[in-house]
Order: structure tokens, then C-alpha cells, then sequence
């Protein structure tokens, strides 16, 4: 359970947080399939999530370029962390940047295929009136369309991901923050770079267009403001995210 300290002095859940409560009681069928047939999965999934944060930061880096702000920095590792998430996953450190440099190239396959005009990059969000934060990946005009980009390095986007949620409640904290409504229109983009191309059989990236899910994502925020602090916790671990010395205006 992650939360983000805020200017406002402020600690809100994180989007993922309330998306991953609309999925509590559940079964993932097919996520239990995986694990059953990969004993180390529990490696794979570090891994899997190492190079799916150094796809995001060749992403951000390069979007920055091309003119999109940020208020966050990007989250980076060490060597010795890279190397033995690498080795516990059974994997080398070229698996992993062989990994990431087919998902840099997809993403400026993107870039070559669409005109793209990045305004904000690894932006932290947040609603003060709905009480919940996020930190998006990209946003800009996609072919003179606004858009909300999320990329993903999975193969595709899966029932029940949640991913529409996501979108649809960064959507609503932009359009509070920057007093802007055209973000409630925006287009939501999942951007899906997924290396494992011989798995997928495509060979550079997906586009997939999101529906608007902000009523789903509504209730569920609302839902766990009301559950109440305490049984919200209980088992469970809060990781807190410091944001506090960031800008609280925005202008977009």
C-alpha cells in the first residue's frame, strides 16, 4: 500500500492503491497459471519490474528532450542491485539490457510513427478533492490529440487490469490541478513495449486506446476513504513516498 506525502502536508493513496482494491477477492486465473509454472517467480517479478522502470526512464529521459517537465526525479539503481536481481531470475545483465534497448526502440518507433509533443514527463499528480495521488508517465498531444499515455512493458493489456481506472484518475487530477477541463477529454493511452517479442509476435510497440472509467475509479476511492484508516492497514504494508517539496501549482 503506497502513499504520497504532499505540499498540503497532506498523505493520499496512490492510484495503484485504489486500483488494486477493485481487484481484492478476485482470481487471477492466469496469473496463477504463470506462477505455477515458474517456481522463481517471485525473481521474475523483480526482474520483470527492473527493466520495466529502466524502460520508463529511457521514455521520460527522452521525452524531457523533446521539451515535457517533470517535478520527480527518475528512480535509478546500482550495479550491484541490477546485477543480482539479474542473477536471482536466472538471467544476465545483457538479457537485461538487451530487454530494455528493444523497449527504447519501440518507444522511438512511437516517435516515428506519431507526432508527438510531450508536455509532462513522470508528473506527480493529485486531487484534493477526491484525496488520492499518482505519478503518470507521459502526457502531451499524440497527432494533435491530447493525450495520457501509461507505458507498460507487459505483453498486453489484460481483463481487469485496471489500466482505464488508472488513466481516467490521472485524467481528473490534471484537469483539477492545472484548472484545465480538456484533460477530462484527453485521450488514455496505454503504450505497451513489451521486449518479450517472440511471445507476443509483434515487433515493436502497441498502441491501445483506454475507455473513460472514472465513475469505476470514483467508487472505489470513495469506497476506501470509507473502509477507515485502520482496517485499510491491517496486514499490510505502507510504504510512504515523499513529495512534499514539490510546487503545488501547476500550469498546463
Amino acid at each position: 500500500m503506497r502513499f504520497y506525502r504532499l505540499p498540503n502536508q497532506q498523505a493520499y493513496p496512490s492510484v495503484t492503491t485504489i486500483v488494486s482494491l477493485s481487484k481484492e477477492g478476485k482470481k487471477n486465473w492466469g496469473l496463477s497459471r504463470w506462477k505455477a509454472n515458474n517456481p522463481n517467480w517471485v525473481q521474475l517479478l523483480a526482474y520483470y519490474s527492473l527493466r520495466g522502470t529502466m524502460a520508463h526512464n529511457y521514455a521520460s529521459a527522452r521525452s524531457e528532450k523533446l521539451g515535457a517537465m517533470t517535478n520527480s526525479e527518475l528512480e535509478l539503481f546500482d550495479a550491484e542491485y541490477m546485477l543480482k536481481t539479474c542473477q536471482e531470475a536466472d538471467k544476465t545483465f545483457d538479457d537485461l539490457l538487451g530487454d530494455v534497448a528493444t523497449s527504447a526502440q519501440m518507444f522511438e518507433d512511437f516517435l516515428k510513427d506519431h507526432d508527438f509533443e510531450p508536455l509532462m514527463s513522470e508528473q506527480v499528480v493529485w486531487s484534493d478533492k477526491f484525496k488520492y495521488a499518482g505519478q503518470l508517465d507521459l502526457v502531451g498531444f499524440v497527432d494533435g490529440k491530447l493525450s495520457v499515455i501509461d507505458i507498460k512493458t507487459s505483453k498486453a493489456v489484460y481483463k481487469d487490469s485496471g489500466y482505464d481506472m488508472q488513466l481516467s484518475a490521472y485524467a481528473q487530477a490534471l484537469a483539477e490541478r492545472t484548472g484545465n477541463p480538456k484533460y477530462l477529454q484527453a485521450d488514455r493511452i496505454i503504450l505497451l513495449l513489451c521486449p518479450d517479442i517472440e511471445k507476443t509476435n509483434r515487433f515493436t510497440y502497441k498502441k491501445v486506446m483506454m475507455p473513460d472509467a472514472w465513475p469505476k475509479f470514483k467508487y472505489w476511492v470513495d469506497r476506501f476513504h470509507k473502509i477507515g484508516a485502520d482496517r485499510r492497514k491491517a496486514g499490510r504494508k505502507v510504504h510512504y513516498r515523499d513529495f512534499t517539496n514539490l510546487s503545488s501549482n501547476m500550469s498546463q
